[in-house]
């Protein structure tokens, strides 16, 4: 089975300062792989908390992660879209 309009290329990582506790806190963007061919095109955006589970379960708090990505690619119905991870502080 092939995945490929389905798989999301790039990762990317920032670290953010919180304010108001004087903390960082890590948040990850997964973005479709047509995100750059297409700088117009608006994407759905969803949000999600605990972000160390969503990704890779070598980070996630059970070790288990939310297999996001996998959901992702196994359900071609989804609309492409952005996927925002943020760490629990």
């Amino acid at each position: 089975m092939e995945f490929a309009p389905f798989f999301y290329l790039e990762l990317k990582e920032h670290i953010l300062d919180v304010p108001y506790t004087l903390a960082k806190r890590r948040i990850r963007v997964l973005l479709p792989k047509d995100y750059e061919a297409h700088p117009d095109k608006h994407y759905p955006v969803v949000y999600m908390h605990d972000g160390q589970n969503v990704f890779h379960s070598k980070e996630a708090f059970s070790k288990h992660s939310w297999k996001t990505i996998h959901a992702i690619k196994r359900n071609p119905d989804l609309p492409s879209m952005i996927i925002v991870g943020i760490d629990n502080g």
